[in-house]
């Protein structure tokens, strides 16, 4: 419920004329998103969990992406990431341009 409400608080600044502000609260409920789809392409559900002493899986892995799983990574335990299969090349591209690259505008970060 909680992340339904957060969206449609952002919709409504979107509405509203703050356009920035309803984008920048979209972002975690966008990224839980990708979390999720990422856990059941990848059958992996321990990722889409946050743990105690855990690094928890983002889309940006900012200032530590050597240390836990990447949502666009391409591989997960050594496999292939098969969410980005999932999305297609050319939305793994736009995400990987907005939260990876070390010229992107790194939304996340």
């Amino acid at each position: 419920a909680a992340r339904s409400e957060l969206a449609m608080f952002a919709l409504r600044e979107f509405r509203d004329g703050r356009p920035l502000l309803g984008a920048v609260m979209l972002l975690p409920v966008f990224e839980h998103g990708v979390r999720v789809k990422f856990c059941s392409a990848n059958a992996c559900p321990s990722y889409g969990i946050a743990q105690c002493g855990e690094y928890y899986s983002t889309l940006d892995g900012f200032g530590q992406r050597s240390k836990h799983q990447l949502l666009l990574g391409p591989l997960v335990e050594g496999r292939p990431n098969a969410l980005l299969d999932t999305l297609g090349p050319g939305l793994v591209y736009f995400l990987s341009d907005l939260f990876l690259q070390d010229a992107s505008p790194a939304v996340r970060a």
